[in-house]
């Protein structure tokens, strides 16, 4: 994760550096979608204009959520601690099919990767039993790596000469694999008990997927 967000870095970094008047930087929103990003949206975009019509772009998206449940049965006070993380990459290209005065209409592809990862520990102030499960979050939540891929069209309108909306719909079809859940349990007597699930179920989805957009060109 560290590694992935630190090349995203130098990428962003590099798009500045190479950017002469082209480069632009947006928001991108899913009025329906459920994502739990750190900001309300589907991810931050990046997008380089190396000639006229044609755009080189590529959407970044980060988000954690964490919860902690308490609760007593029996007098004994249990804990409940559960994580996940995702991180996304998603280049793609955009061609401007028709241009007017305050924006343009553009089609465009798009492919990258998504890693998610799911933990879980559960506690007692009893016996101090632990468990700990990694590839899962006891809620229905995966480890998994997952394959994006999508055809979209879209409309820009300026709305002064930096500040720009937008609207997109995408064809995208993304296919993710699950990991190893690892779990480990420790008794009250202190015996360490271990369990690695390597079945690696595939699940896929296609689907149209609106998107609201909001950006800045330098």
């Amino acid at each position: 994760m560290k590694k992935a967000i630190i090349i995203f870095a130098s990428i962003f970094v590099s798009f500045v550096s190479f950017a002469q008047g082209g480069f632009g930087i947006e928001v991108n929103v899913d009025p329906f979608g459920t994502n739990q990003s750190i900001l309300p949206t589907n991810g931050l975009k990046l997008r380089y204009f190396p000639i006229e019509r044609l755009a080189v772009r590529g959407t970044f998206n980060f988000s954690m959520s964490s919860a902690t449940n308490h609760y007593i049965v029996s007098a004994v006070e249990y804990e409940e601690k559960r994580n996940i993380t995702n991180f996304g990459v998603v280049p793609g290209i955009e061609y401007h099919l028709v241009k007017f005065e305050k924006g343009a209409v553009y089609a465009g592809v798009e492919c990258g990767f998504a890693i998610q990862n799911a933990s879980y520990k559960g506690t007692n102030d009893n016996d101090n039993s632990m468990i700990g499960v990694t590839g899962y979050d006891n809620n229905e939540n995966y480890s998994n790596t997952t394959l994006n891929m999508g055809v979209f069209t879209g409309v820009d309108y300026y709305l002064t000469k930096n500040l720009y909306v937008g609207a997109e719909l995408g064809l995208r079809y993304n296919s993710a694999k699950n990991k190893n859940i690892v779990t480990e349990s420790i008794d009250y007597g202190g015996q360490l008990t271990k369990y690695v699930y390597e079945k690696h179920p595939k699940s896929e989805r296609l689907g149209f997927v609106p998107t609201l957009r909001f950006g800045w060109t330098f």
